[in-house]
């Protein structure tokens, strides 16, 4: 499990305990559409399914940080255009040779931590490990009909 010192005082918190509590303050404010698709959980999720599918790939994560940046997210006089996708940037290193990894691309559908649905591509020390348009768990009805 990844750890956090926390500063200062020289405790080690779980990472995971640390992105839940980051993760919850973020999703409070922001926007979402009736699946749950925000920038944020797009992110969240991806960073979570797409490190398990590099490790099942045979590379060691030492860590991964992803970004999102929703599309169709406007206000519009009082009603908003649901988000539609949310273009993700991760960024990380392997254990290996200290390589970069790079997962980007867009996600158009995520359940919470296990599942996300979309086209992705990630490369570690610039060559392509996968080119996915689902990674993680997404049962025979997690997508809406």
């Amino acid at each position: 499990m990844r750890l956090l010192r926390h500063l200062g005082r020289g405790r080690v918190l779980p990472a995971a305990a640390a992105v839940s509590v980051v993760f919850a303050a973020a999703t409070a404010c922001e926007p979402q559409d009736e699946q749950g698709l925000t920038a944020v959980s797009a992110a969240y999720t991806t960073d979570e399914v797409a490190t398990k599918a590099l490790e099942r790939g045979g590379i060691d994560v030492r860590w991964l940080s992803c970004t999102g940046n929703a599309k169709g997210d406007e206000v519009a006089g009082s009603s908003r255009k649901p988000i539609r996708a949310v273009d993700v940037d991760c960024r990380g290193t392997a254990e290996k040779h200290d390589a970069e990894i790079r997962v980007t691309g867009v996600v158009t559908y995520q359940r919470k931590g296990r599942c996300v649905r979309g086209d992705l591509t990630a490369k570690v020390a610039g060559r392509k490990a996968f080119h996915a348009s689902l990674i993680g768990d997404c049962g025979p009805t997690s997508r809406p009909s």
